[in-house]
Parts: structure tokens; C-alpha cells; sequence
């Protein structure tokens, strides 16, 4: 799973697993933000919107746990 770290100038930093992958924002679609969950296209990557979803509600209950709601 590529999960998108940070943007910066103009450059994603991708966690992708075992590593860490540095991509021009150009090959991303428009408005990528941490957090995104991608999958690899033959023009670059795109969100995979259903995982993304997904891993925020996982995130938010993570951080309700963590906060002792």
C-alpha cells in the first residue's frame, strides 16, 4: 500500500510498504494530501478513494482509543 507521507516542494514523499518513495507532484492527481491512499498508474498514481476512506475512519477510531473515548 503507497500512502502519501507529506507534499513539499513539489515533491510527494510516499511511504510504499518498506520504503519511502520521493515523486514529483506532477504525477499526481490534483489536490493529493497526506494521508492518501494511492495505486500506481501507467501515468503515475492516482487516489484509491475506498482505501483512503477506509483508513481514515481506521485512523479516527485509532485516535479514540488512544484519547480514552
Amino acid at each position: 500500500m503507497c500512502i502519501i507521507e507529506r507534499v513539499e516542494d513539489g515533491y510527494a514523499v510516499i511511504e510504499n510498504g518498506g520504503g519511502v518513495l520521493t515523486v514529483p507532484v506532477s504525477e499526481l492527481y490534483e489536490n493529493a494530501s497526506a494521508g492518501d491512499v494511492l495505486k500506481k498508474t501507467v501515468d503515475g498514481y492516482e487516489k484509491d478513494i475506498s482505501a483512503t476512506d477506509d483508513r481514515k475512519k481506521y485512523m479516527q477510531e485509532l485516535l479514540k482509543k488512544v484519547m480514552g473515548e
